[in-house]
């Protein structure tokens, strides 16, 4: 058993065999992210030679040393081999002369109804597998820490059809859906050329609703690195329709 650097056939190997991963763990991320100024390694935990765990650890270069991070990973086949991957990339860490160290995990911790009822107990032991290594928990977060969203709200689409789903909205939502309808909004994909104007509608919004937003490279970097893999999507308003209606 072992931790070690892949290459990056192996990790992409790797990836498509487990049973779920995020973006954020991919090559085309890596590519991203190496763009922004990043330095990207492909970690691993090989058991019988065999990878069970595996991940993408981005570094950035600070005065005085190096600040590590794995986002939403990392990905693995076999679980109880997590522990050992988690203990080796501290001592990794420590070699790279890592100022800070931050993992965050793309497991789900707790599973809630609409209404806030919890459907099933805590996975404490998400947490409790890292803290055991001496790993900081910096608690549950709620809004967008960092930009990034720690709750994400799932629909269960199982039994619908066009009729009843419409109905199972709350009111406000029912009356927005058949507002677009009615008014023809359609919402399609962005080609490269039209990114600078996607990136002042992302602004604009991110004044109104309170969030940051990304630098207009980022934008094209990011639709560079994913090609067809990334959805640029704006809502758009059929004037003639929408007067006819």
């Amino acid at each position: 058993m072992s931790f070690t650097i892949l290459k990056e056939e192996e990790f992409t190997s790797f990836i498509e065999k487990c049973k779920e991963h995020s973006f954020m763990q991919t090559v085309s991320m890596s590519n991203l992210l190496r763009k922004r100024g990043f330095e990207t390694k492909f970690l691993g935990w090989k058991s019988n030679n065999e990878i069970t765990v595996a991940a993408i650890a981005f570094m950035k270069h600070l005065t005085g040393g190096v600040r590590i991070e794995i986002n939403s990973g990392p990905s693995y086949t076999d679980e109880s081999d997590l522990k050992s991957f988690y203990h080796e990339l501290q001592l990794f860490a420590k070699k790279q002369g890592t100022l800070e160290l931050v993992v965050k995990p793309d497991d789900t911790y707790q599973t809630f109804e609409i209404d806030g009822k919890p459907t099933e107990p805590e996975k404490t032991e998400l947490i409790s597998t890292l803290t055991d290594l001496g790993y900081k928990f910096d608690g549950l977060q709620v809004g967008y820490p960092e930009g990034e969203p720690t709750w994400h709200y799932l629909k269960n689409l199982e039994g619908f059809d066009e009729t009843s789903l419409l109905k199972s909205f709350n009111k406000n939502s029912v009356r927005n859906i058949k507002t677009a309808l009615d008014y023809n909004v359609i919402v399609r994909k962005i080609n490269k050329g039209e990114i600078t104007e996607f990136k002042k509608i992302i602004e604009e919004t991110g004044k109104r609703q309170g969030f940051e937003d990304k630098s207009l490279d980022y934008y094209t970097d990011l639709y560079d690195a994913f090609g067809d893999n990334a959805d640029f999507l704006v809502a758009e308003l059929d004037f003639e329709k929408s007067l006819d209606h």
